[in-house]
């Protein structure tokens, strides 16, 4: 109701699609509501009166974001068809257990290594990731050398300190 007539809506959001079929679910982070595929956001904006002039699903670190540029469409039919894509609807389906047979698979290897356990990195999506799959409560220490995390800790889910790559190479003795 806000977008003049002759505006342009642009979206960016990320999409879920890749997140489904590459086992990324440290990427479903709290602050999004809901995610789209290239399918559903299209079919979302057609049946909302939007025109779409563009979408694309882009690459974006190791994900993707979809791109959307739409017009008001005063074309628009009140009737909404619903439609569904039978890859998107596959991706959720199997995505509970692809993800446990991953970490299931990742545990097997932590129970036979050498300790201690250390994670690279500190921030949203290697926590996110030590979260969503549990691991974190195997991890002694996380290597990150951002001097702004050093000597912190991340709950994953308990405190685990911040230590840097020279720390960890000097002191901790991991068997390479």
């Amino acid at each position: 109701s806000l977008l003049d007539r002759e505006g342009i809506l642009f979206l960016e959001v990320p999409d879920s699609y890749v997140i489904l079929e590459k086992l990324q679910g440290h990427e479903l982070w709290d602050e999004h509501l809901h995610y789209f595929t290239v399918n559903n956001l299209s079919f979302i904006l057609n049946n909302t009166g939007f025109k779409i002039e563009q979408i694309k699903s882009l690459a974006h670190r190791s994900s993707a974001n979809i791109l959307a540029w739409c017009r008001v469409n005063s074309t628009t039919s009140t009737e909404i068809k619903l439609t569904e894509s039978k890859a998107d609807v596959d991706a959720c389906r199997s995505f509970a257990e692809r993800w446990e047979s991953l970490f299931q698979e990742i545990f097997s290897q932590i129970d036979i290594s050498e300790k201690p356990i250390v994670a690279i990195g500190a921030s949203h999506l290697q926590s996110n990731f030590l979260q969503f799959t549990k691991l974190g409560q195997y991890v002694d220490f996380l290597v990150d050398d951002d001097p702004n995390k050093l000597g912190k800790y991340v709950a994953i889910p308990q405190p685990i300190s911040v230590i840097s790559t020279e720390q960890l190479l000097t002191k901790i003795s991991p068997k390479i």
